[in-house]
């Protein structure tokens, strides 16, 4: 599928997308197909299409190097930061919250 059938205008896949759990995708998305900085998309795990957008909390640089791991939770990387997620529900459905717990890399 490609990704102007799914995604809003203007948007391309810039990552590599993986299963959340059995009925979500998660997503890398943005203006073009080699930026670092994007926007996190569920997709319905059937038909590819979008159901919400992930809402980081504040200050949390969001980049495509992510790593879905089929439990529901997935793995963001910055640097020596390893940051694990989980969704939680917003007031819309349109999108989610990701809470998290973070790891840095002892040297």
């Amino acid at each position: 599928m490609k990704a102007d059938d799914v995604l809003p205008d203007g948007l391309v896949f810039t990552g590599r997308p993986g299963f959340l759990d059995e009925a979500r995708v998660l997503a890398p998305v943005g203006e073009g197909p080699w930026e670092e900085e994007c926007r996190h998309f569920l997709l319905d795990a059937v038909d590819l299409r979008p159901r919400a957008e992930v809402a980081y909390p504040p200050g949390v640089e969001v980049a495509s190097r992510v790593l879905p791991l089929g439990d529901g939770t997935w793995l963001t990387f910055d640097g020596d930061t390893v940051r694990r997620w989980r969704t939680g529900r917003l007031p819309q459905e349109a999108s989610v919250s990701a809470s998290t717990a973070t790891a840095r890399a002892q040297r």
